[in-house]
């Protein structure tokens, strides 16, 4: 398949002819259907850092990776008030906004979480390209706080343990994790 690229703002139309099938799968001689798309270039994200009030980065799950839009924000302390710094695919011409606050791309921007409708703390964070006269298609991404502490608390239990070379020797420890209420 042709790989086709085309510069924000402009539209590319496919028109693909394919071979009609029958109801037991095969081709019908001389039958086709015709298939019309239309791509749009849109601006999405290529990265993002999220700072918690005391500037240590929160992790994010999964990777910010194309076609996904919605990520959890992993916090094992309540987070309220966060540093946002995206980096769009596109950094001309191109902005994003979180509330009625809007930055260019690269730009850190200082915001809080809101509830949404389950009680879920919730980033919503829009990228759109700024050139008059386009049609950009802009994405929305939304960033969902996952409060489960993930790190593991670790009890060790205090033995000893002498261990022989070539044996094999089994070591206990607990672990568990925590989910914070908020």
């Amino acid at each position: 398949m042709t790989q086709i690229m085309n510069k924000l703002g402009s539209e590319v139309n496919l028109t693909l002819k394919v071979g009609k099938q029958n109801e037991d799968g095969a081709f019908v001689d001389n039958q086709t259907v015709t298939y019309s798309v239309t791509i749009k270039r849109q601006v999405t994200l290529k990265s993002i850092e999220i700072k918690d009030e005391k500037g240590s980065a929160v992790a994010i799950a999964p990777a910010i990776s194309e076609g996904q839009y919605t990520y959890s924000v992993m916090a094992t302390d309540i987070l309220e008030s966060v540093s946002v710094t995206p980096t769009l695919y596109t950094s001309q011409k191109t902005t994003y906004q979180v509330g009625d606050k809007c930055k260019n791309s690269g730009e850190t921007l200082e915001t809080k979480f809101e509830k949404n409708e389950n009680g879920d703390k919730v980033l919503k964070l829009q990228v759109a390209y700024t050139e008059e006269n386009t049609n950009v298609v802009s994405s929305e991404y939304t960033f969902i706080v996952d409060n489960t502490d993930y790190a593991p608390k670790v009890i060790i239990n205090q033995r000893e343990h002498s261990v022989d070379k070539g044996k094999q020797t089994t070591l206990e420890v607990t672990a568990s994790a925590q989910n914070y209420q908020i």
